[in-house]
């Protein structure tokens, strides 16, 4: 198999086994980009049946389940992020926004309740309206369906934990190309200097997560994008990547009024370079 970064062939790299199934692992030696070849190869039925247990625990509240709390305590500081490049100026109730990926919307939620709640407005359009694949969602306000998704239609496109479950070329193209000339894509997933040659390796406990990023990897498709300008939010780990150097320069200047530490830079922020990876922060789903 091809890396769908790079094109180099990709070589084994280790073998796990899920339930009674050997899954196998592949790694690219040119740009280190890893991912589990037999997911690859899976029918489209096949994935959208595994997606679909993954969410499984999606659209009910259930405070006492551990994966509800890790995906809170996730999305609570993104959500702010978000809400504070809004009341700041990068954008506002006119940009056209999306999560991709987003599941039952709790994102596009949170985000919208802390507009409401701390700017007093009666602002009743969704600020980040949410678009969902595999996840079947009804009688719900707030979605994009298939239709809107045409390429540069964005001035924003988040993608919060969804960029390890993409597989192949087309998917992480898909995301990118949703972002106009000027706009935006903020993303969340683990990015590492090297992925680690471990089958017991936390992030991959659920087959789910097939495309494992390294540093390298993820700077060449922010390179092959097109993008100007990248910043890095420690606490919400999120990156921030433009199209755009007004409106980079722009997030530089406001950054100072968000909370937390920023990282700048005109080429993509490879912000984790040594082991652990943020275990204790990243939330594996």
């Amino acid at each position: 198999m091809e890396c769908l970064v790079c094109n180099t062939k990709m070589e084994p790299y280790f073998e796990k086994k899920y339930d009674i199934k050997t899954h196998i692992f592949e790694r690219c030696p040119s740009c280190g980009l890893v991912i589990n070849s037999t997911v690859y190869n899976m029918s489209e039925a096949e994935w959208s049946d595994a997606n679909n247990v993954h969410k499984s625990f999606q659209g009910e509240i259930d405070t006492q389940n551990p994966s509800w709390k890790k995906r809170i305590s996730r999305l609570q500081p993104q959500a702010e992020l978000v809400y504070q490049l809004y009341i700041n100026g990068l954008f506002d109730e006119d940009t056209k926004a999306v999560d991709y990926g987003g599941g039952d919307g709790l994102f596009s939620e949170m985000i919208q309740k802390d507009y409401l709640e701390k700017c007093h407005t009666s602002q009743k359009k969704f600020l980040v309206k949410t678009y969902e694949k595999y996840l079947q969602i009804k009688d719900k306000d707030g979605y994009y369906n298939e239709q809107d998704m045409t390429p540069k239609s964005f001035d924003l496109a988040i993608c919060s934990a969804v960029l390890e479950h993409m597989i192949g070329r087309e998917d992480v193209d898909y995301f990118f190309n949703l972002v106009n000339d000027t706009g935006v894509a903020i993303i969340h997933t683990l990015i590492c200097e090297s992925v680690p040659q471990d089958p017991d390796w936390f992030y991959i406990s659920m087959p789910v997560h097939c495309t494992l990023w390294t540093n390298e990897a993820m700077s060449r498709i922010y390179t092959q994008h097109g993008f100007v300008g990248c910043a890095y939010h420690l606490p919400s780990k999120m990156w921030l990547f433009f199209k755009d150097s007004e409106k980079y320069n722009l997030c530089k200047d406001i950054s100072s009024k968000i909370p937390g530490e920023w990282t700048f830079s005109p080429s993509f922020v490879d912000y984790w370079k040594a082991p652990p990876y943020h275990h204790h922060a990243m939330d594996p789903r």
